[in-house]
């Protein structure tokens, strides 16, 4: 009789399932080959029936992760189902060492996308699998991954153009920020610089107007900021030119009196006023009162107007007669310049 530990059992059908009656030869590697039918009858088990018992499956491996936008596409090895079909894939995402919630798969899909997660935070996933006996062990921890929000590309476009300064309401800025899917939300920023000229708010609008005398009469570079969101990432439009040019104004000048005597003219009091082409602003600058190419006095603007008195040394500046007297206003960075008309000023001998 044959004493020995039995070594290994051998299924000449490995392909069947639980339940079902296998044809089976003990082997006891450790013994010498038979040498004669003799032997294999004298062996106390030899060939028998069996009843294969199933069990879980065992651990799904090479778990593959890769992030996208609020996801991470996972993919892994169907692992052996041990007797029993595999039913489905449970997927558990943690941050850290938190527990998110699982995703379900049904078998036999081995790949899954996990929806519904953070931008910018890091996940690790585990996958474990299910038959009819039970859940196998997990599978390795995947590679940590961190779903990332979407590039974007904005761009921005300027209609109404060369306007005046004061009337810069003319201009409308116009924002586009692509993919068009998801839906950008948000805001664009329209900046001239560090001087903001105006906000869009995404998705509702996509325009918006620069107010009046918000920038300066010139060239100015002017670029869209899209601040981005929880599916886009910011960028920047590329510097559009927006050029605003020098407003008109008009220049009124007053005497008073209009008749003074000679040797006395330092009574005479020039008042002006420069009334800006759009209202809202306000012309700054001097203004030279003159008679003919003489100048009488000059006049600093302060709200747009000012006055002005000859000195005492500019008596008898000016002959006994009449004299036609205007304001000229040398215009500033915003406002070009001009003249009042003529106004009469009678010098008695």
């Amino acid at each position: 009789m044959v004493s020995r530990t039995l070594a290994r059992l051998v299924v000449f059908d490995a392909a069947r399932r639980q339940g079902d009656t296998l044809a089976v030869r003990l082997a006891f590697p450790d013994l010498p080959a038979p040498t004669s039918a003799a032997w294999l009858a004298r062996s106390p088990v030899n060939m028998g029936a069996f009843e294969l018992t199933a069990g879980p499956p065992s651990a799904p491996s090479f778990l593959a992760a890769s992030a996208g936008d609020k996801q991470v596409s996972l993919s892994w090895v169907a692992p052996a189902d041990n007797g029993s079909p595999i039913t489905q894939y449970t997927v558990t995402p943690y941050i850290g060492v938190t527990a998110q919630p699982a995703v379900e798969v049904a078998a036999p899909a081995t790949s899954t996308a996990v929806t519904g997660l953070t931008n910018r935070t890091t996940y690790s996933f585990f996958v474990t699998a299910t038959n009819a006996i039970g859940t196998s062990p997990s599978s390795n921890q995947s590679a940590a991954v961190t779903p990332e929000p979407l590039a974007s590309v904005t761009s921005l476009s300027i209609s109404g153009g060369g306007p005046a300064y004061g009337h810069e309401t003319a201009v409308t800025f116009t924002a586009s920020v692509t993919p068009a899917s998801p839906v950008p939300s948000g805001t664009v920023t329209i900046k001239s610089g560090t001087v903001v000229l105006c906000t869009i708010t995404l998705p509702a609008a996509r325009h918006c107007s620069l107010s009046a005398a918000k920038l300066g009469a010139g060239t100015h570079r002017v670029a869209a900021y899209y601040g981005g969101d929880s599916d886009f990432d910011p960028s920047v439009s590329g510097k559009d030119s927006l050029v605003i040019a020098k407003a008109s104004s008009r220049a009124a000048l007053t005497l008073s009196p209009t008749k003074v005597t000679y040797g006395d003219e330092q009574v005479e009091k020039f008042s002006v006023t420069v009334t800006p082409q759009f209202a809202g602003t306000t012309p700054t600058g001097k203004v030279a009162v003159m008679a003919g190419t003489l100048t009488l006095c000059v006049i600093t603007l302060s709200d747009g107007k000012g006055s002005c008195w000859l000195s005492p040394a500019q008596s008898k500046v000016l002959a006994a007669g009449s004299h036609t007297i205007v304001g000229s206003y040398g215009g500033d960075s915003n406002f070009n310049g001009t003249k009042s008309k003529g106004e009469v000023l009678t010098v008695r001998g």
